[in-house]
């Protein structure tokens, strides 16, 4: 009797143990992932010659993301892109899908200039407007407390560090300069042989002999470089958006995010801004007219 219940329950334990075998579990069909082939820009002509409706008309469904190539980013299947400049414009859309993202470009030529945009107070104030031939120049505020700080976000820039009066002399700060022109939207720097940057950026190609300086580092570079700013409005604020081929900057280079630096405010003789670093960090300046 005891070998019987022995064998039942062995039986038992076998079919259990063999009910518990795993099995794989089958993935989920997500779709294939989309490819720049999939993808379709369409542009039509908007309200006025300087507005333009840009259109997803891929062939594949996703969430479409935007690059409209003038410093605004948007996101969804129709946007509306302003272009106040005659200018060969790239407009750059990604479309994200359950099975992965793919990336085009296209190019826009527009001929029309809004003059509208050139009367646009703040412009005036940073550039000078069409009567400053020589456009504006800028510096680094170095009397004031706060010329440069560092924060955890754009709106917090100073609340971790800020610079005290003169604190950071002798390291080729306080003489460089930054000129916004509003013809052709021309930005100019010069730093007078010597620029002051943050450790993360001494590397790059365009500098040389980079010593430690004040806390940072101090790096040879050869100026006057120029290249074009863009004013941009997103979400309710406005930015100054740089482009060059070689590092142009407010006097301190933290490697801002994609050149672009938030105003924070400006008047006649102040311009205070403040940028996401190559450090992901949130940096300051605090500049005065020359």
């Amino acid at each position: 009797m005891k070998k019987t219940k022995y064998a039942l329950y062995l039986a038992v334990s076998v079919f259990l143990l063999g009910s518990c075998v795993p099995t794989e579990l089958k993935k989920p069909d997500i779709g294939a992932a989309p490819t720049a082939a999939d993808l379709q820009i369409t542009i039509n002509p908007g309200a006025d010659p300087y507005h333009f409706i840009i259109t997803n008309t891929s062939t594949v469904t996703g969430i479409a993301n935007w690059d409209l190539g003038n410093g605004a980013v948007a996101n969804g299947d129709e946007v509306i892109a302003y272009y106040a400049l005659p200018d060969t414009y790239t407009i750059t859309m990604t479309l994200y899908t359950r099975g992965g993202n793919a990336t085009t470009s296209t190019t826009t030529v527009t001929t029309e200039t809004d003059w509208a945009y050139f009367s646009n107070p703040v412009i005036t104030l940073i550039c000078g407007g069409p009567e400053a031939v020589n456009g504006k120049t800028w510096a680094m505020d170095s009397l004031a407390a706060g010329h440069i700080g560092v924060g955890p976000d754009l709106a917090n820039s100073k609340l971790w560090w800020a610079a005290g009066p003169m604190e950071k002399p002798n390291a080729g700060l306080y003489d460089d300069e930054i000129n916004f022109s509003i013809f052709e939207f021309k930005v100019t720097y010069n730093n007078k042989g010597v620029s002051f940057v943050k450790d993360f950026r001494r590397t790059d190609p365009n500098y040389s002999m980079a010593r430690s300086a004040v806390g940072d580092w101090m790096v040879n570079y050869v100026t006057p470089v120029s290249g074009v700013w863009t004013f941009v409005e997103r979400d309710g604020k406005q930015y100054i958006k740089i482009t060059s081929g070689k590092p142009i900057y407010p006097c301190f280079d933290t490697g801002a995010k994609d050149g672009e630096y938030l105003i924070l405010n400006v008047t006649e003789t102040s311009l205070e801004l403040a940028c996401i670093g190559g450090d992901n960090n949130a940096w300051h300046y605090l500049l005065k007219t020359k």
